[in-house]
């Protein structure tokens, strides 16, 4: 064998764990006798896939209507309970929703 031999350098990769700032919720379609509620979680470094946790079980991808790096939108069946994103092997601060409200859980002031 002759010819040129290239070698590369790997670069470690790092991404930020995810966080969740806010989670907006709204009545859903009842599935049959069940109540549901569609979420908007809303935060940063979600990535493009994971898994979301809503009273500390995983949810289908079925229920996932949505998934970007900022935001989430899906549908529980519920009408409240805590979530839970988890990207790769990182996790969130589990959040408490309830009835139809929103949840903020901090705010920035601009003077």
């Amino acid at each position: 064998f002759s010819g040129a031999v290239t070698y590369t350098n790997v670069l470690a990769a790092t991404y930020q764990s995810p966080v969740l700032d806010e989670i907006q919720n709204i009545q859903g379609l009842p599935v049959g006798s069940l109540s549901t509620s569609d979420l908007v979680l809303f935060g940063s470094n979600f990535g493009t896939s994971g898994t979301v946790y809503f009273n500390g079980e995983a949810q289908p991808n079925s229920y996932i209507t949505s998934w970007d790096h900022d935001e989430i939108e899906l549908n529980v069946i519920g009408l409240s309970g805590n979530i839970t994103v988890q990207v790769g092997d990182e996790y969130t601060e589990t959040v408490a929703f309830d009835d139809y409200s929103p949840v903020l859980l901090s705010s920035v002031v601009d003077y």
